[in-house]
């Protein structure tokens, strides 16, 4: 039987082993509670860690006027219902880009983080920084981001007509026809995989190689 008043006086003092006791104590049931209001296994585990992650925080304010449990199921209702305005955010805009800055000199970081819907712009940062132009490319090439004012927004590991941007999550795990299913040797410049045609494509005939010349005799002199 756990004894719920030592094991919070430890918890304060950071012991590890009083928090692993109470995690396995009231886990299962900040789970129960998850389910719930959310009615899907993964995000009620989440709300799990973000229920004890937050109330190792916040212990110290814990001041045992009602029990350990009742304390921890209204952080565990409070993150629930923040994860259910976190998925309506992510269907309204589910897309989402991160930037991270960092000063040398003054050792500090800003994060600055973009939601966006489908088809909505974010403006570059290249006039900025300038060597934010290959990332903004890869986010467009991989997952269909689209940067406002950049100045070459193209494909960068990937070629032009590629279906799809393979790193959503939406993206069919088994692939889908990207119109390469077939890689020549060869082909033109102005040749390549085109989208849709998939291994009905075929490359053009290489140029014919010049026919050596033929060594002259002294007969043919």
């Amino acid at each position: 039987m756990l004894d719920e008043r030592h094991a919070v006086e430890q918890a304060r003092q950071g012991n590890e082993s009083a928090w692993r006791s109470l995690y396995e104590t009231y886990a299962d049931f900040v789970f129960r509670l998850a389910m719930q209001k959310l009615g899907d296994r993964d995000a009620a585990l989440d709300v799990v860690q973000e229920t004890f992650i937050r109330a190792s925080t916040a212990i110290d304010g814990f001041r045992g006027d009602s029990a350990f449990k009742s304390w921890i199921a209204r952080i565990a209702i409070n993150e629930a219902t923040n994860q259910i305005r976190r998925q309506a955010r992510r269907r309204e805009a589910p897309l989402e880009v991160v930037y991270i800055f960092y000063s040398l000199e003054a050792n500090r970081r800003v994060r600055l983080r973009v939601r966006l819907a489908e088809d909505v712009e974010v403006p570059s940062v290249t006039p900025v920084f300038a060597g934010a132009n290959w990332p903004e490319r890869e986010a467009y090439d991989m997952f269909g981001i689209r940067f406002a004012q950049h100045p070459d927004l193209t494909r960068i590991l990937l070629w032009e007509g590629f279906n799809g941007y393979p790193l959503r999550k939406e993206f069919p795990v088994e692939g889908i026809d990207t119109g390469a299913a077939i890689y020549p040797e060869f082909y033109e410049d102005s040749a390549g995989p085109v989208a849709g045609t998939g291994t009905g494509w075929k490359p053009p005939e290489p140029p014919a190689e010049a026919a050596e010349p033929e060594e002259k005799t002294a007969e043919d002199v």
